[in-house]
């Protein structure tokens, strides 16, 4: 509905969606006892994140994909240098999304 709304109330809005991501440290810091829910949390995550994709794909709209490079950033620079949290990216974190929103910018709408 959302969609729908924004599409016919404002035609030109250039609309992406982003992949939902989590950080393993979210899990591992505050629950260490219970290490298999990181993989069920995981699981929720990846869930939500294929329904964004499929809404996109039926949209028509362009899908930034943000887990796998986000776990890359973290296998390099480690999680404490992308997330303070678990949950919320810091500045390395907040550049690798802006680079893939110019990318898929640059991609779709020049």
């Amino acid at each position: 509905m959302l969609l729908d709304n924004i599409r016919e109330q404002l035609p030109n809005t250039k609309i992406f969606l982003l992949e939902p991501f989590i950080f393993e440290y979210t899990l591992t810091k505050s629950t260490p006892e219970q290490p298999d829910r990181w993989q069920s949390i995981k699981s929720e995550v990846s869930q939500k994140a294929s329904i964004a994709k499929k809404i996109a794909a039926k949209y028509g709209l362009p899908f930034v994909e943000l887990q796998d490079k986000f776990d890359g950033l973290v296998e390099r620079l480690g999680v404490e240098n992308v997330t303070l949290d678990g949950l919320h990216p810091i500045s390395a974190g907040h550049y690798l999304i802006a680079k893939e929103w110019i990318k898929c910018f640059e991609e779709n709408y020049r």
